[in-house]
């Protein structure tokens, strides 16, 4: 499987599917999220994860109780519902949060579907959506974000295991793209890469050595660069309780880091490569 870096018209939607448990995944999202909103470009981050990491870092709640993504998987025809469930954060005024379900992980009731596309569909003020996946790579809230996506990109980890399962997520967007692709034409989901993160030091293996892991998997041309250092929190410590310290200020490594990938996976960016 190669990256697809084609333009497609109309508003970019970004996925990113995390491998692993580690929080890098979220931490990616919002990320890429953040460095758009800093370039000047309204956008909406959609907390898909059962884990809803998203919505805690970014200490966001509903309007009210079950106004969230959750209501949106569960109706047969939310139209335009994004609009009105979204949620500003206190860390842009050009970021707002379709905030996690509040209730217990579950599939959706309306099943597997266009749900989250029709939710997007008059939510025309955004210049691009961001859909954190977490650690989900098949069943109804999988099809519904890639459903919704123009483009998608998985992250990993520096762990055997994270690195290994890239492949299974990568197995799982070409089966989409095979089931849909009659249907989809020129609209099929543009897979742009897999964002890498350097284990913390001492938990896992080198760089070397991860990138002998995607080769061994089939993933390795595909990994961006750069690198994202290993995550600290706001103790100092890599948690995945935590809210990661560094992407909330500018001008932090971290957030430098994820300027450049923002620059590469959003086309909207002014500085996009």
């Amino acid at each position: 499987m190669t990256a697809t870096t084609t333009p497609r018209s109309g508003r970019q939607v970004l996925a990113v599917s995390h491998s692993g448990t580690t929080s890098f995944g979220a931490t990616t999202a919002v990320a890429l999220a953040l460095e758009a909103a800093r370039s000047d470009l309204t956008v909406l981050l959609v907390d898909l994860s059962p884990d809803g990491e998203a919505t805690r870092w970014l200490q966001a709640a509903p309007w009210e109780k079950g106004q969230d993504v959750g209501a949106i998987l569960d109706d047969r025809y939310p139209l335009g519902w994004a609009r009105s469930l979204s949620v500003p954060t206190r860390d842009h005024a050009g970021l707002k949060l379709l905030p996690a379900s509040s209730g217990p992980s579950r599939e959706p009731r309306a099943g597997a579907g266009p749900q989250l596309r029709h939710a997007l569909t008059t939510a025309d003020e955004f210049d691009v959506v961001v859909i954190d996946c977490g650690r989900i790579r098949s069943g109804a809230r999988f099809v519904a974000a890639l459903n919704a996506a123009t483009d998608v990109i998985v992250t990993t980890s520096g762990s055997p295991g994270d690195v290994a399962e890239v492949g299974d997520i990568l197995t799982s967007v070409d089966r989409y793209q095979t089931l849909v692709g009659d249907d989809a034409g020129p609209d099929l989901v543009r897979l742009r890469g897999v964002v890498v993160g350097a284990p913390v030091r001492g938990s896992g293996p080198d760089a070397s050595t991860v990138a002998d892991l995607a080769a061994a998997t089939g993933w390795s041309e595909l990994a961006l660069s750069p690198v994202v250092p290993a995550l600290p929190t706001e103790d100092g410590t890599p948690s995945s309780r935590q809210r990661p310290f560094g992407i909330w200020k500018a001008d932090s490594e971290l957030a430098r880091h994820y300027s450049r990938l923002a620059a590469q996976l959003i086309d909207a960016h002014p500085q996009a490569e």
